[in-house]
């Protein structure tokens, strides 16, 4: 099973974590987990495209997926980051 979990704080999305695996598919064949993670580094994508390389962490391993703003003033306000999350 995919578990997808978000993080908040006064309204705003401050990261999120993926875990696990589909099991549609045996592995390599597996079309649900190859949705999950297209859609979720491509938010990332998109973020790093809008923030500095030091305004987040990400981590990326077999069936974990991690992506948070870090604690910085300012950073979860910024209106591109935001669009993208709740997308």
């Amino acid at each position: 099973m995919i578990t997808v979990k978000f993080c908040f704080k006064a309204g705003k999305i401050l990261g999120f974590k993926i875990d696990g695996h589909a099991r549609f598919a045996k592995k390599g064949h597996d079309i649900v987990c190859a949705a999950v993670s297209a859609v979720a580094q491509t938010a990332i994508l998109g973020l790093d495209e809008f923030l500095s390389g030091d305004d987040f962490f990400v981590s990326i391993k077999e069936g974990n997926l991690e992506w948070f703003l870090q604690d910085k003033p300012g950073i979860s306000n910024s209106r591109d980051a935001q669009i993208i999350l709740k997308t």
